[in-house]
């Protein structure tokens, strides 16, 4: 029985003494000058990140693919000078040595980058490269990163002012115009939200956009994963002494609400002219006893109502409200335009669409469509519809994508009212509606491209 314990027991040692000779054998850095690494990317690109503000992070992988483990060197190219900043085993830094790779493993190092004010309109090109150097091997990985200045205003309450230039505007917490004061912001001008940041108006807002330059509303994350995704920042809220406000050739996208305006004791005006308001996390336009008159406008894709009108008077021509239609919208079952309190609300030449079967909801308000496509199980056959299309898909071009243009075959063609376009000849896109004397409904005059 000794005998047998003796046995077991050297047969056990000699067993850990093989176990650690293959693990040593498995660990052995080799300095093989034919071994080279792999990597993820031959360059980390960044979006266009605000100077002074720091970026997203981006995710470098590099693997050793030779059968034996290695040790590396890891420099970034410019070292403390750097915009570029390198985060590998927890540690921000510049260089690591003799960081070792197991036979046919990995190691991630994380990368950033924050550049400094270039003092010019236009975005600057900042590029550096992360240099390895494996057993007399020297490799790169490049990097690249566009800096773009920008203003901040961190909750500030301005008095008149113009927004001018390509330079763009960073907005953080709250930015209040005030009472009797006007921000004008002109043609080409973006301004962009940071988390929960709002906009209210105590003055006047009044954008110019165009064509070709639209003032643009959207969150601070350029990545392009973001997009489309709503809730980024707040709401633009028009309060009780506002007035006079008007919004031409503007985009409002991806915050909780697109626009608030209007309380009882001093109803404000609002103006919209080729206005679109589109992904947001609860409502687009949620009015409170004002007026709103709106031409070529898109209301689309939010979580609650598109268009809330709560009382006044309210003009839409040639406009689209259309919900259900983005993969980021889980829509609660709230029509896409909803209607109540006292007041008046007429529809011209417009669609009003989406995935419920009813996307109207009227509670007291006097209305009118004329001239209208909608997705309703109301009954149409009474003095408050004229000529209208009801419950047939205006198949819009690429509506998962944010183009609610129309397709060649789509119903809403050519069955405008002529008198009502003449009152808006051009579309959203600058095309002339009135040219055919057939003109299309909602904000986009189909064009043959062909």
């Amino acid at each position: 029985m000794m005998w047998n314990k003796m046995k077991r027991f050297f047969g056990n040692l000699l067993f850990f003494f093989l176990m650690v000779s293959v693990t040593c054998c498995d660990n052995e850095i080799s300095t093989d000058p034919s071994y080279y690494l792999s990597f993820s990317s031959d360059t980390i690109r960044f979006d266009t990140v605000f100077t002074t503000i720091g970026s997203s992070t981006r995710i470098l992988k590099v693997y050793n693919k030779n059968k034996d483990a290695v040790a590396t060197t890891v420099t970034l190219n410019g070292s403390d000078h750097s915009p570029f900043q390198l985060i590998i085993d927890g540690v921000e830094t510049c260089q690591a040595r003799g960081m070792e790779i197991a036979a046919n493993d990995s190691m991630y190092i994380f990368v950033k980058v924050t550049v400094d004010p270039q003092n010019n309109d236009l975005p600057i090109l900042v590029q550096d490269a992360i240099v390895f150097e494996t057993n007399t091997n020297v490799q790169k990985v490049n990097l690249e990163a566009y800096g773009q200045d920008v203003y901040i205003l961190n909750d500030e309450t301005i008095s008149s002012q113009v927004w001018s230039g390509v330079k763009p505007y960073l907005v953080y917490g709250r930015l209040t115009v005030d009472t009797l004061e006007t921000l004008q912001i002109d043609a080409g001008v973006h301004v962009y939200l940071h988390n929960k940041a709002d906009i209210y108006v105590k003055g006047t807002l009044i954008t110019d956009g165009n064509v070709d330059n639209p003032v643009i509303f959207s969150g601070d994350r350029l990545e392009q994963a973001f997009e489309n995704i709503p809730g980024q920042w707040g709401s633009i809220v028009f309060e009780t002494a506002s007035q006079n406000n008007r919004l031409q050739h503007t985009e409002i996208r991806n915050g909780t609400n697109g626009i608030l305006i209007g309380q009882e004791e001093n109803p404000p005006a609002l103006a919209l002219e080729s206005v679109i308001i589109m992904n947001m996390a609860n409502a687009g336009l949620k009015t409170s006893f004002t007026d709103v008159s709106a031409s070529n406008c898109l209301f689309a894709n939010c979580t609650s109502q598109t268009v809330e009108l709560n009382g006044g008077i309210h003009q839409f021509i040639h406009c689209t409200i259309a919900n259900n239609y983005s993969p980021y919208i889980q829509r609660k079952s709230i029509s896409a335009l909803v209607m109540k309190g006292a007041g008046t609300a007429n529809f011209e030449n417009s669609i009003v669409y989406g995935s419920m079967a009813n996307e109207i909801s009227i509670d007291a308000m006097s209305f009118s469509f004329d001239y209208c496509l909608l997705r309703t199980t109301m009954n149409t056959n009474t003095p408050e519809f004229s000529n209208v299309i009801t419950n047939k898909d205006p198949l819009f071009v690429a509506s998962a994508k944010g183009n609610f243009r129309l397709q060649k075959d789509s119903p809403a063609r050519d069955v405008g009212s002529l008198p009502i376009a003449e009152n808006v000849p051009l579309d959203m896109d600058g095309n002339n509606r009135t040219a055919d004397q057939k003109p299309d409904l909602g904000p986009y005059e189909w064009v043959d491209e062909e």
